[in-house]
């Protein structure tokens, strides 16, 4: 029961295979047939010696001056895929019958070319021919597909139309899509204003090169987003700091040192109220060159902010102390010494109760102690 089941499934799959080779094979044959027997009629008729008006006209009593093809045979993907093989073409032209030889090809273009030497092959090339109006192109390969151009009633392929025959008038709306747009046709002029959106962007594709001077601005930096790596030396001046911008917030731990700041670029008004920090401020940043007179006031330090670590020495001169900024807490142990005291800065509300010892008096008076 096995046996006849595996041999019936057999015999169909052999008996399709057949079936698909004789389809194959009867229309070649077909086509050869067709081709034969026209032949052969015209053979008799003219053998017969009919007059032309006893008989019917065939191509080549006709003296046109333009092509046809006359009794021929093309068969596709012969003799390998890919390639085109033709016999018997005939083209008659102005009186004319051009037996062309058979051949095959695997090019593009077929065409015959009047003053060609010899004329009677086909020319073929994968270049869109250009030809004069003796010429003519007879068909097309695509790919081992025959199309001719030459068959009256026939689809015209676009392999046939001329090059720069397309206008924008003969494409469709939506016609030219992705696929047919070759790589690197779409030039800036192209493209209509505004046309190039956030989503049309591949990431990293906005290089340096691509971004304009001066088109960079507050709005397109992030927070954060200008780092100490990021700024050059002396790049921050006074013009390009805004009134009360630079807070703790905008400032990363050690960002700021003396190479980011130009000389006299931070005044009072560009540091907020109790901005700046120990943290802010790398170890010996801040020099003579890089504070503006008058621009350390006590509202612009935090509590503790400024550390021996942080000022450089011999930086903080007169010009650098507002008015009144140095109070009893910030001098040290015998900090002001006598060159430090002005003339008659000293008067009765600046000595306490027996602080001049007889040792202090410079007097022509003798005491009695």
């Amino acid at each position: 029961m096995l046996k006849k089941y595996i041999k019936r499934i057999v015999s169909g799959v052999i008996s399709d295979e057949f079936a698909s080779v004789r389809e194959t094979m009867n229309q070649e044959f077909a086509s050869v047939l067709h081709d034969v027997t026209y032949r052969m009629g015209q053979l008799r008729e003219l053998g017969a010696g009919v007059a032309l008006d006893g008989r019917r006209i065939q191509t080549s009593d006709l003296n046109l001056a333009s092509h046809m093809i006359d009794g021929y045979t093309v068969a596709n993907n012969r003799p390998s895929a890919g390639s085109v093989a033709w016999t018997d073409i005939n083209i008659v032209y102005k009186g004319n019958t051009y037996t062309l030889a058979n051949g095959n090809t695997n090019k593009k273009y077929l065409w015959w070319k009047f003053s060609a030497s010899p004329n009677t092959v086909l020319q073929v090339s994968d270049t869109k021919p250009t030809l004069t109006n003796d010429d003519v192109l007879v068909g097309i390969n695509d790919g081992g597909t025959f199309t001719s151009t030459m068959t009256a009633g026939k689809l015209t392929p676009g392999g046939a139309l001329m090059d720069g025959s397309i206008g924008s008038g003969e494409l469709a709306t939506g016609a030219v899509i992705t696929s047919k747009i070759a790589n690197g046709a779409i030039g800036s002029t192209q493209m209509g204003d505004g046309a190039v959106t956030e989503v049309k962007l591949g990431a990293g594709a906005v290089t340096t090169a691509k971004i304009g001077s001066g088109a960079v601005g507050s709005a397109q930096i992030g927070s954060g987003a200008v780092t100490s790596g990021k700024i050059g030396a002396n790049a921050v001046g006074t013009t390009e700091i805004a009134t009360n911008a630079v807070t703790t917030a905008q400032v990363a731990p050690n960002a700021i040192t003396g190479t980011e700041i130009a000389s006299g670029g931070v005044t009072a008004g560009k540091i907020a109220a109790n901005a700046v920090t120990d943290t802010t401020i790398a170890t010996g940043a801040v020099t003579s060159g890089k504070i503006g007179t008058g621009a350390v006031g006590s509202t612009a330090l935090a509590s503790g902010a400024v550390t021996s670590g942080k000022i450089a020495g011999g930086v903080v001169g007169s010009t650098e102390l507002a008015n009144g900024a140095v109070t009893s807490g910030k001098l040290g142990s015998g900090a002001v010494g006598a060159g430090n005291i002005a003339n008659g800065a000293v008067g009765s509300a600046q000595l306490g109760a027996g602080s001049i010892a007889e040792d202090k008096l410079n007097l022509a008076t003798h005491f009695l102690f």
